[in-house]
């Protein structure tokens, strides 16, 4: 037996061979590699708001967000803003400020509206003051051109009011630095220019300084409807609540309890004032802002 080993090992040792090995290979280790792809996640569209604002493409009006929900309409001061009630209105925009001469302009030039008769557009300085129209038909005119149209009155008085049912737009006092009334100043003045008379959406202007027209017509007459009196009314004449009819029978116009034209000569009641123009046509003229349905 020991004979047996010693010739196996005299075997390897002659012919240089060892005991064989075995190759073992180490498996890699494989590391993911993770490739960034510069994708832009989609952000949300911001929800709209109070105030919340987009630029008309047609006259480049900015125009202000007034959200659905309930506001406090009329008053239980005078006979033709009663009764005080709350109304439900849709969402809707209305123009931030009323149409300027400068816009005006371009609807007459595009061939939508026609020339005023008091045409102040082409005199400098007067770009950005509201155009006075000779009727409630031009307004019209104006906002059909823009792709909008005239804001009803409930319309009209939410975007000045708010929710809370404040008389004036931006609260209860009144003074020159919030409206053009009651000649604060000598005439009217362009349009943004009482940033402190803001209303809850941030419209502008809804007091004073120049009567607008709105769709309805005054109550119990088929003549239009104006809103929010003019640089010569007095205080309780450009509260948001106002009504104001236009050229009625006889050749007078009739005022509702809350419209306030001191200048000319009026009589009757507190609660249906006629006032006699005696042939002044510009007495018959009103700004106007338009509005949009969303």
């Amino acid at each position: 037996m020991k004979r047996i080993r010693l010739s196996v090992l005299l075997f390897f040792f002659l012919c240089g061979c060892t005991s064989p090995k075995i190759d073992i290979q180490k498996t890699a280790t494989i590391t993911p590699t993770v490739i960034l792809i510069d994708t832009p996640i989609p952000s949300a569209t911001p929800a709209l708001a109070a105030g919340s604002t987009q630029i008309s493409p047609v006259d480049g009006m900015p125009l202000v967000y007034v959200p659905s929900g309930k506001f406090t309409m009329g008053s239980e001061t005078y006979a033709d803003e009663k009764p005080q009630r709350m109304l439900n209105l849709e969402a809707y925009w209305i123009d931030q400020t009323e149409v300027t001469n400068a816009m005006y302009a371009r609807c007459v030039a595009a061939g939508g509206c026609k020339t005023t008769e008091n045409d102040p557009s082409k005199k400098s300085g007067y770009e950005k003051i509201p155009v006075e129209t000779e009727g409630w038909e031009q307004a019209q005119a104006y906002c059909s051109w823009a792709g909008r149209r005239l804001p009803t009155e409930t319309e009209w008085e939410k975007a000045a009011r708010g929710t809370d049912g404040r008389t004036y737009p931006w609260g209860e006092e009144i003074d020159c630095s919030k409206a053009n009334y009651a000649k604060c100043k000598d005439e009217v003045q362009p349009v943004g220019s009482y940033p402190k008379g803001a209303s809850q959406y941030g419209a502008l202007d809804m007091a004073g300084n120049r009567w607008e027209w709105v769709a309805d017509v005054y109550p119990g007459s088929k003549q239009p409807l104006l809103k929010g009196g003019d640089w010569e009314s007095t205080a309780w004449g450009v509260r948001s609540a106002v009504r104001g009819g236009d050229w009625e029978a006889k050749g007078r116009l009739l005022w509702g309890s809350s419209m306030d034209v001191p200048w000319y000569d009026c009589y009757g009641t507190r609660t249906d004032w006629y006032c006699d123009f005696r042939g002044n046509t510009d007495a018959m003229g009103g700004g106007f802002r338009c509005a949009l349905t969303p």
